[in-house]
């Protein structure tokens, strides 16, 4: 998942992009949330950024609270959500021993299989801060593995430029219906299946569609009859040119 803000930063404030440099064979590649560290603000969410993962199919729930000397003040309104698969909802402070502070839940809703990151604003009802932002990260596992995840291209090696993709699927009835580039300069093919083995998917660079500019990105998309992914899209990435001869450039 993308790089997550620190905990002290929980101001509002634009959701930082992590840089990924164009001619890194992961770049596109969503990193996994940072460790969570300790804070010394006066207000913040406990062990932020947090991760929410559940089952497809299945809602999951996270809840968060508030720490710091201002937690017990804060009344909580959510003003708004950032990502389509996580809502959230306020959580009023509980008292008792040790008793439990201001908060928001966390529901993601389990119907789309992947992985994103978002952020949820809330009011505090304080003067300042005015509001908090809590950035998260979700996941949810689905029944397929594709091997490798983010195909990459080295069109400075010589000849013929092909990544075999292995497509499995944790379900015994899965097929692999239509294997389909939807951009970029490169063409797929769907191996005949074996006996109890994985698909192949052969993706090979159509040099004659390339031009002299240094990288080149594409997507293929996998249909099949996986209920949680009847269509996953994979990124495809290719480094270098290619001369007229079809010979790599240095």
């Amino acid at each position: 998942m993308l790089a997550l803000a620190a905990t002290a930063a929980c101001r509002a404030a634009p959701f930082p992009p992590a840089p990924a440099p164009a001619d890194r064979p992961d770049a596109g590649r969503v990193p996994t949330l940072p460790t969570a560290v300790p804070s010394t603000a006066p207000l913040t969410f406990e062990g932020a950024p947090v991760a929410i993962e559940g089952r497809f199919g299945q809602p999951a729930f996270r809840e968060v609270r508030l720490v710091g000397p201002l937690a017990g003040q804060v009344k909580p309104t959510v003003v708004r959500v950032e990502g389509t698969e996580v809502t959230a909802t306020p959580l009023a402070a509980q008292g008792g021993q040790p008793g439990q502070p201001a908060g928001v839940r966390l529901r993601l809703s389990g119907q789309r299989a992947g992985q994103g990151v978002g952020n949820v604003v809330i009011s505090t009802g304080l003067a300042d801060p005015k509001e908090l932002v809590l950035y998260y990260g979700w996941k949810v596992p689905g029944n397929l593995t594709v091997t490798p995840s983010n195909p990459y291209f080295d069109l400075r090696q010589p000849g013929r430029h092909i990544v075999e993709l292995k497509v499995a699927s944790t379900r015994p009835e899965f097929h692999l219906l239509r294997a389909q580039v939807a951009a970029g300069p490169f063409a797929a093919r769907l191996a005949p299946p074996s006996s109890g083995g994985p698909r192949t998917v052969e993706i090979r660079v159509i040099e004659s569609g390339l031009t002299d500019q240094r990288g080149f990105l594409g997507k293929l998309i996998l249909w099949s009859n996986d209920p949680a992914e009847p269509r996953k899209e994979i990124p495809l990435f290719a480094l270098g040119a290619v001369g007229a001869s079809g010979a790599p450039l240095p």
